[in-house]
């Protein structure tokens, strides 16, 4: 799974990532706390599947930028990316609904 590949690197050790696995709202922003971990600061979180069609990829997406203050950038093709996503994960944890 995408969460026990995440798990198996080492922290700060991901200049880039792609996400583009499950498509459902909880996984896209479960994908995005595993990854802060990974991540290194300047880093950028890639991901595809932004449109009408994959609907919760795009509700995921969008509750991590408002909730962080990011800018999501898009493309026309549903390419969704985060310039620097430089993210404490407990931050994220802290502000996702205990009801997930």
């Amino acid at each position: 799974t995408t969460i026990a590949a995440i798990q198996s690197l080492p922290d700060e050790t991901v200049d880039l990532a792609f996400v583009d696995a499950n498509h459902h709202t909880e996984a896209v922003v479960a994908d995005m706390i595993e990854l802060t971990r990974v991540m290194k600061s300047g880093s950028v979180i890639v991901g595809h599947d932004f449109s009408p069609y994959w609907f919760q990829t795009a509700l995921g997406v969008l509750w991590v930028a408002n909730s962080f203050h990011r800018s999501v950038e898009l493309s026309a093709d549903g390419t969704w990316w985060f310039p620097d996503m430089g993210i404490e994960t407990d931050e994220i944890l802290a502000a996702w609904p205990a009801s997930r």
